[in-house]
């Protein structure tokens, strides 16, 4: 991203993954956007990631400072919370072990949110609050939608529960009313500025995979163990994560000592906490899936796809109660000591006193375990493997910048940003329907590997995905026709200089849309060296433009060659010759909305059988560009995006904006 940061069009699409796939479109942009920023100054992805990930943390120990300062009226019960919040070990194994790094933008946002709530309760700068909180929730959205929107439900529970709480009921009903007409004006603002990150991913998630919830879970349901016991936690199970017995513990007597002093002002956060409790243990201890059921889009609580991941949010909700204990305990104790006969408060249970024991007790905690695991190799799959560096390192100085890499395992994000070759894999789920021709070949070529061999319909898979690289333990079979390029331990690359972006065929062959892969690829008698085929499968249901082909009846071998090819994050360009007119296909995926242009002039594409991109040439010397572009739905969703921002700043300063612009009245 950060090499693209001045090159148009703006960063929706990559051809680094999946060849091809609407890359930030349905979830995940506002870390990236940091990073890439840093990376522009610092030129060094890992450096600009940790630089971007400190930022968050010491932004969330602010917001959760001033949060929890302002719900208790005591600095220090904020100074208790920001160290809980700041230093959870849990942030660790979320963002690190898990890898859910991109998330870490959303957790400054949470008790900044809630302070603007607080503050819209209390009636003070009720416009700053209010559009503080349409700017918080808009950054949750950019954050991740499902994320964003899960965090935005908890706020409304969490303010409708203020709001209906004894002491507020002394408040007129009228005034109630409007306190809330705030806050959903804050909401509606901030998912308005954000629109374009959940409404068009909604509409339009039949175009890819992985965006449509299910009914159930995909991955395990956790159980007590895996929040509270260390080891279970996170050495053998990234699904839950170990919330600490310290911030845990105070945070229950947070509970305990609130409801026995009815202390209700904290009573949102109760209910919060409740609340992700059901979600994150809910599944294995509750009645859950007959709940959600019956909930209209209640299918929507399983798309974050594992119950441990609603942890950050009950974590969230422990750590402001840390504080809230400390707040808690000093009231008891001053009712303890104002009883007839009370004993006298010990020296060491001063508010200052006991607060800096409570922060030594959970930093001493959490920064020790964040210590010691960064410094020992996890011994479960959840650490990176060693030996990947160095095999990345060598696809940066001797790769070819073009061809695509296959690695296992998955090579994510890492291939493209360290390796310089585009790849295959993506931690993103917003998958091309050409996304199974990726796992169809990684098995493939995995089976192949163990048995020492390479089958003809693997090579030709290879062939037509445009693999030059791939990353494996076991090294190229014999006589497979690879040539070993990095002999390392565990993993080894296998190098080829027959692949291709394209091949050519005078005709199209239509075929059932469910046929086998392997059967289409069979039938196109691939002639790998020329970069052609004696014919490129299409769905009988697609409608394809004429050409000028004259048939398989011409017994002239088409002569088919690329003269130039580049790759860039957003945009694909290649030069060619072809003798006579014919069709293409291109190992890119077929999209809606990507666009084909031959020669500077859109072009007429179709979808190939394998769903990959294919169009009619005429002969001659030409050049190919594939350039993404936005739905008419999304443009419309950014324009919104671009008003609601533009509200949030009128509200925020309208006075001295609008003084600025309209002349005061002389007297």
């Amino acid at each position: 991203m950060a090499a693209e940061l001045g090159n148009p069009p703006p960063f929706f699409w990559s051809n680094f993954a999946y060849m091809g796939f609407p890359w930030l479109q349905f979830h995940n942009s506002a870390f990236y956007y940091q990073g890439a920023v840093l990376d522009l100054l610092l030129h060094d992805p890992f450096l600009s990631s940790k630089l971007a990930l400190l930022a968050n943390h010491i932004l969330a120990a602010l917001a959760m400072f001033f949060y929890v300062r302002y719900l208790t009226r005591s600095a220090w019960a904020g100074l208790v919370s920001a160290t809980a919040w700041a230093t959870t070990f849990f942030h660790y194994h979320f963002f690190i072990g898990v890898g859910s790094v991109h998330l870490s933008t959303l957790i400054p946002s949470m008790p900044a949110a809630l302070l603007c709530v607080e503050a819209i309760l209390d009636r003070r700068r009720q416009r700053p609050a209010v559009a503080g909180l349409a700017l918080a929730v808009s950054l949750q959205l950019w954050a991740h939608a499902f994320y964003g929107a899960v965090s935005t439900a908890l706020l409304l529970l969490y303010a409708l529960t203020r709001l209906l709480l004894p002491n507020i009921r002394q408040v007129a009903l009228s005034q109630r009313i409007s306190r809330l007409g705030m806050i959903l004006i804050g909401i509606g603002l901030g998912a308005t500025a954000a629109i374009s990150q959940w409404l068009p991913p909604y509409v339009e998630r039949n175009l890819v995979g992985g965006w449509n919830p299910g009914t159930q879970f995909p991955h395990p349901i956790i159980g007590w163990r895996q929040v509270l016991t260390f080891r279970e936690g996170y050495l053998f199970s990234q699904w839950g994560g170990y919330v600490g017995l310290s911030v845990f513990g105070l945070a229950m007597l947070g509970v305990v000592l609130t409801l026995s002093n009815r202390d209700r002002r904290m009573s949102g956060l109760i209910i919060w906490l409740a609340a992700t409790a059901y979600l994150s243990l809910g599944p294995r201890y509750l009645p859950f899936d007959a709940v959600f059921s019956r909930i209209p889009f209640g299918q929507f609580v399983y798309a974050i796809r594992s119950p441990g991941k609603y942890l950050l949010f009950m974590e969230f909700s422990l750590a402001a109660l840390t504080g809230v204990a400390l707040k808690e305990v000093l009231l008891s104790l001053y009712k303890w000591r104002r009883k007839p006969g009370g004993l006298p408060q010990p020296l060491f249970l001063a508010g200052r006193r006991l607060a800096l024991l409570m922060i030594a007790a959970i930093a001493g905690e959490m920064i020790f375990l964040s210590l010691q695991v960064n410094s020992l190799y996890p011994e479960t799959w959840v650490g990176v493997e060693p030996g990947r560096k160095e095999y990345l390192d060598w696809l940066r100085a001797n790769g070819d910048r073009t061809s695509r890499v296959l690695a296992d395992p998955l090579g994510d994000l890492e291939v493209p940003a360290l390796g310089g070759q585009p790849s295959f894999a993506s931690h993103n789920e917003e998958t091309p329907p050409s996304a199974g021709l990726y796992f169809e070949v990684s098995q493939a070529v995995r089976d192949d590997a163990k048995a020492h061999t390479l089958r003809p319909a693997t090579r030709d898979l290879l062939y037509l995905l445009d693999v030059g690289y791939v990353a494996l333990r076991e090294p190229a079979p014999p006589d497979s026709g690879w040539l070993s390029g990095y002999d390392g331990e565990p993993y080894k690359i296998w190098r080829s200089a027959e692949h291709s972006p394209a091949v050519a065929a005078r005709s199209l062959k239509p075929s059932a849309d469910a046929a086998d892969t392997s059967a289409l690829i069979r039938n196109m008698h691939l002639n790998r060296p020329a970069k052609t085929a004696a014919t490129i499968p299409v769905k009988a249901s697609t409608a394809v433009p004429e050409s000028e082909s004259t048939g398989e009846q011409d017994p002239t071998p088409l002569g088919f060659i690329i003269k130039q090819y580049q790759v860039r994050l957003t945009a694909v360009t290649f030069d060619y010759q072809i003798s006579a007119p014919a069709y293409l296909q291109l190992g890119y995926s077929a999209y809606p909305y990507l666009d084909v242009y031959l020669d500077g002039r859109p072009h007429e594409s179709f979808s190939t059988a394998l769903n990959l991109i294919g169009l009619a040439t005429p002969a001659g010397e030409h050049r190919i560009e594939l350039r993404p572009r936005l739905s008419p739905l999304r443009v419309i969703a950014y324009r919104l995006d671009v008003i609601g921002l533009v509200a949030i700043v009128v509200i925020a300063g309208w006075r001295r904006i609008f003084a600025r612009f309209i002349p005061k009245r002389k007297a």
